[in-house]
């Protein structure tokens, strides 16, 4: 069998890159760009610090900023001195961008308060880190959280001021804040005072209602129920079921010191306990004196009032002991005068006060205790004038001067019925009774001798004369009325018979008449003899 030649292959290099490589090229230009666009989409990281981190989870917990999602929660620690726990939040760069020193960061989780039921949403999508990006600021790198949701965004529209209390009372973050009952605003958040004297209040008011908060506004605490008992009487005061399950503060501006430009934000106010402490303000200016009383102080507190003819002019501040010699144990009672409750904002040095106090005194001026309540025993200081007793002075006793004091009115009436027991005391009643004991056993003897002398005989004969006279001055009488009677009815008839249109009126004018005509007669013939004697004899004359 005859074996074929094979040829050699011929190899042919073609210049160029193969179609192959465009795979893998095209993979990696979009692993490229994924990777740019992941670079791009990520985050700032930026580290807030929570008192605890109870609900927060890791690549789970989101942050949000009015309920869209702007960052995810990607670390949790704690801190180097184990006092706060460390969360690392990846934020997106728009939002990265607005932190600073005015960001709040706080956690949304289901509550319930006297304020209210807020983060209900939670209960499904889980608990989320509210955002607040605030005013541009100094950037930082490390932020506060608070497990306390901020109750007011930023860009709220409104104002926010400060209250400054002596008590917090009832209130709590979400208290309402109302006008004219009106519900205008909120309590974001409160803070004790470094020196614990006194608590800061800080609220909101949303527009348009700021407008109402003047500089000379005044705030008051609506919280609860209240009931005042005191010398003016019972008093009970609740402003609205919200405000006595959640507290309150309302505001309101005095008609007489209502300026018109509006108050500045973040201007401080006090925060007084009810509306009354409003309408009796806040003094100053305090001048101390003592008292001293030697009757019972028993419905006297601390806070009573000192009035002078029903105006308050100041308060009781101290009551204890005095320091006294002897077997006397006075009731020392340190009062402060207001002399602006007297003078308005006017501030009147001690020694002017001091001196117009004096003048007074001089006068016959006295502190004394009177009942300022009858239901409850309540008294008051009452500063009265006796006449009777000028030229007293203040004298400087301690620390403080001391005023004259009088007694008070139930003490004198004590007194005075005291004085009248001890002066019946003194009254010898056994004397008395045994003198008249005495008197009743000689009159009994004087009635038995009379009686063995027949005089009780005698006695009844005169009884008896007396009764027959009785008799005959019944008759007597029994005539003189039959006399008045015929009398009153003659002077009737009489009455009847000169009435004006009565026969006898004109029989009686007639006869007037005639005798009138008569006398003119008489004069006419009297004037003729005296001028004609004769006339008589010779007639009357003729002309």
């Amino acid at each position: 069998m005859k074996q074929q030649a094979v040829n050699d292959a011929t190899v042919h290099r073609e210049r160029g890159i193969s179609p192959v490589w465009l795979v893998p090229l095209v993979a990696v230009l979009v692993a490229a760009w994924l990777g740019l666009q992941s670079w791009r989409e990520r985050g700032v990281e930026v580290v807030i610090n929570f008192e605890s981190a109870a609900g927060i989870e890791v690549n789970k917990t989101e942050l949000r900023f009015k309920d869209v999602r702007v960052g995810v929660v990607r670390r949790v620690q704690l801190s180097s001195d184990l006092s706060k726990v460390q969360v690392t939040a990846e934020v997106v760069p728009e939002i990265a961008d607005r932190l600073s020193a005015n960001s709040a960061f706080w956690v949304v989780s289901p509550k319930i308060s006297a304020s209210g039921i807020t983060g209900l949403n939670t209960l499904i999508s889980g608990v989320y880190i509210g955002v607040d990006p605030g005013e541009p600021g100094e950037t930082l790198d490390q932020f506060s959280g608070s497990l306390t949701p901020v109750r007011i965004d930023s860009d709220s529209a409104g104002s926010r001021y400060q209250l400054r209390a002596n008590s917090l009372g009832s209130l709590n973050i979400g208290s309402p804040v109302y006008y004219r009952e009106v519900p205008v605003g909120e309590v974001l958040d409160y803070e004790l005072q470094a020196d614990g004297s006194s608590v800061v209040i800080d609220l909101f008011v949303r527009e348009p209602f700021n407008r109402h908060v003047h500089r000379e506004s005044r705030f008051w605490n609506v919280s609860g129920f209240g009931v005042d008992i005191s010398d003016r009487g019972v008093r009970a005061h609740m402003s609205s079921l919200t405000s006595l399950v959640a507290g309150g503060i309302a505001f309101d501006t005095p008609e007489d010191e209502r300026d018109p430009v509006a108050a500045t934000e973040g201007q401080s106010f006090i925060l007084y306990p009810d509306r009354q402490a409003v309408n009796d303000g806040v003094y100053t200016l305090k001048y101390f004196y003592k008292l001293n009383f030697n009757g019972s102080v028993r419905g006297l507190n601390v806070g009573s009032p000192v009035e002078f003819r029903g105006i308050p002019v100041g308060e009781v501040v101290s009551i204890r002991f005095a320091e006294s010699e002897g077997e006397r144990i006075d009731i020392q009672v340190v009062v402060a005068f207001e002399p602006q409750r007297l003078h308005g904002d006017s501030l009147m040095n001690y020694q002017d006060f001091s001196d117009r106090l004096q003048r007074l005194v001089e006068r016959g001026l006295k502190a004394q205790l009177k009942a300022g309540n009858l239901l409850t025993g309540a008294l008051f200081v009452d500063l009265v004038f006796e006449p009777e007793d000028p030229g007293l002075v203040v004298v400087q006793q301690g620390d403080y001067p001391l005023l004259p004091t009088a007694e008070a009115p139930l003490d004198q009436v004590s007194r005075q019925f005291t004085q009248l027991l001890s002066k019946l005391n003194q009254i010898p009643l056994e004397q008395i009774g045994s003198d008249l004991g005495s008197s009743l056993s000689s009159l009994r003897v004087l009635l038995q001798e009379l009686e063995q002398q027949e005089f009780a005989g005698e006695l009844s004969a005169v009884v008896t004369n007396l009764n027959r006279s009785s008799g005959q001055l019944d008759v007597t009488l029994e005539q003189a009325e039959r006399t008045f009677a015929q009398l009153q009815q003659t002077l009737g008839n009489l009455d009847e018979t000169v009435a004006r249109d009565a026969p006898i009126i004109y029989d009686v004018q007639q006869m007037i008449r005639e005798v009138t005509q008569a006398s003119r007669s008489i004069r006419q013939l009297t004037d003729q003899l005296n001028r004609r004697p004769n006339a008589l004899i010779f007639g009357k004359e003729e002309r």
